[in-house]
């Protein structure tokens, strides 16, 4: 069972971002924004605190009761830019992307961005099973509680292409997708799940 309560989640940030490190470690589309040098480690860790405080801020942090499942959603209409988001901003692009490359990184971002949906929606940015734990169905479980607690349908991107029929399976549409020499990107809207009370 996922968990979202504050003071669980502030507890166990480390092992949060442990598990989004190990589970993305490999990802296309994460290793497109994180600078590809001797660093590369430290610059995806940067990444998922960066990707925590953003969810802290504007959405919601999620941790099963075994510590072994997470995941980071958020709402974009909560997202707020301030002098602490523009100083995590920047942060980001010296710590993880590089200047030379934030440019190329921002285009992408853009072209995904519109495939956004129109009306309201959240964003499900990452869900990760720690890798002791995977192929147990935490995955599953986690997306169905995640789809079950959210009001509005879930919205998310992945390049994993072993990702993409298990979305499929769990009820997401595919409504887009970015082809490129460097990625595949698909984009997958949520049909909401109706719970009988």
């Amino acid at each position: 069972m996922l968990k979202k309560d504050a003071h669980y989640i502030a507890a166990n940030r480390s092992r949060i971002v442990d598990i989004l490190c190990d589970s993305f470690d490999t990802n296309k589309s994460v290793n497109f924004v994180v600078k590809q040098d001797a660093r590369r480690k430290e610059r995806l860790r940067f990444l998922i605190e960066y990707c925590f405080e953003k969810a802290l801020s504007s959405g919601a942090i999620y941790l099963s009761e075994d510590k072994n499942c997470c995941a980071l959603v958020i709402d974009p209409e909560k997202t707020k830019t301030t002098f602490k988001s523009i100083w995590w901003d920047l942060k980001l692009v010296f710590k993880t992307i590089g200047i030379n490359r934030a440019i190329k990184v921002m285009k992408r971002e853009k072209l995904s961005d519109s495939f956004n949906p129109k009306q309201p929606f959240v964003y499900l940015w990452y869900l990760g099973v720690a890798s002791e734990a995977q192929g147990q169905g935490l995955g599953s479980t986690a997306l169905h509680e995640l789809i079950v607690d959210q009001e509005l349908p879930i919205f998310l991107k992945t390049s994993t292409q072993r990702n993409f029929p298990f979305y499929e399976k769990n009820g997401f549409k595919k409504v887009g997708i970015i082809d490129d020499i460097e990625y595949e990107l698909r984009m997958y809207l949520s049909r909401k799940i109706k719970v009988d009370q």
